[in-house]
């Protein structure tokens, strides 16, 4: 069976992902496309040695910083690290990301450099929040997806929608996602005061464990613009930022409005799975309601 744990950041797939996969010796499929680059564990969140608990996993750290991101080379290469494996527990919070492993993308159309290079333009000259406000009148659905600080995803949904005249939104919905054969789905979706707080938690660990020494080190080794390229969660924040309690507040906010997007998206994307507040003592009752799914 392949498993896919589901839901906002700092719910609790990682714990609930370990859990199951004592319960079913199954491998831990890494779904997060930033968990996924090598020499930023602590700001992406990657889980530690200790966080698995002796559970084998894919997946995480492998990729070199130059990497170009996409859904759907993502997905090949998830589907690479499951191949094989009679039981695998794959552990994700981006919808777009899960498209690309599932393989449920509408065909989309080529982009001329000349557009590109024309938005790029209009960006820098503009700025993000301006050009984001176009796409907010274009397709507000995409905007409402999009943090207005996200200039690659910004500007990738202005370049479809000049390429094509079709509202990225639609563009990007592909075909239904519905769950592939032989897969199971848990979605952790807590109360959403719960989540803020988690989140709230978690950064103030990340901080204390040395994200701002990390995001250092890999300036140090020249990696800046490879990060202002990739836009991991917060990363921009602590290379611009130098009050470091600031950056924590701002990188708190920037999470937590992430993760409430997150949440609403896999409340409505997804149909029979299996949802769930918090994780249970007895991670075995799991297993059972499954089965009946």
């Amino acid at each position: 069976m392949k498993l896919a744990v589901l839901g906002p950041t700092a719910s609790g797939k990682t714990k609930l992902a370990t859990a199951l996969a004592k319960l079913s010796g199954g491998t831990i499929i890494n779904g997060d496309p930033f968990q996924a680059l090598e020499g930023c564990p602590i700001g992406t969140g990657q889980p530690t040695p200790q966080d698995l608990d002796g559970q084998s996993a894919e997946g995480y750290g492998c990729f070199p910083l130059s990497t170009h991101l996409n859904p759907k080379d993502f997905g090949v290469s998830v589907n690479a690290w499951m191949k094989g494996l009679s039981e695998t527990i794959c552990v994700t919070g981006s919808g777009i990301y899960l498209r690309g492993i599932w393989n449920q993308f509408s065909p989309l159309p080529e982009v001329p450099l000349s557009i590109i290079k024309n938005i790029r333009e209009r960006v820098d000259n503009l700025g993000t929040s301006h050009v984001y406000k176009e796409l907010q009148v274009i397709d507000p659905d995409r905007a409402n997806e999009i943090h207005p600080n996200d200039r690659a995803r910004v500007e990738r949904a202005l370049a479809l929608y000049e390429a094509s005249g079709v509202l990225p939104s639609r563009l990007l919905s592909g075909f239904p996602l519905e769950i592939p054969e032989n897969w199971k789905v848990i979605i952790l979706d807590p109360p959403r005061d719960v989540l803020r707080e988690s989140i709230r938690r978690r950064i103030e660990h990340q901080f204390s464990s040395g994200w701002p020494r990390e995001v250092k080190s890999l300036m140090a080794q020249g990696h800046e613009s490879d990060l202002r390229r990739l836009r991991p969660l917060g990363y921009e924040i602590l290379m611009d930022q130098t009050d470091i309690s600031m950056a924590q507040k701002l990188i708190t906010i920037e999470t937590q409005q992430y993760g409430k997007r997150q949440s609403t998206w896999f409340r409505h994307q997804i149909k029979n799975v299996l949802r769930l507040e918090s994780i249970p003592d007895d991670p075995s009752i799991i297993l059972d309601n499954l089965s009946r799914l």
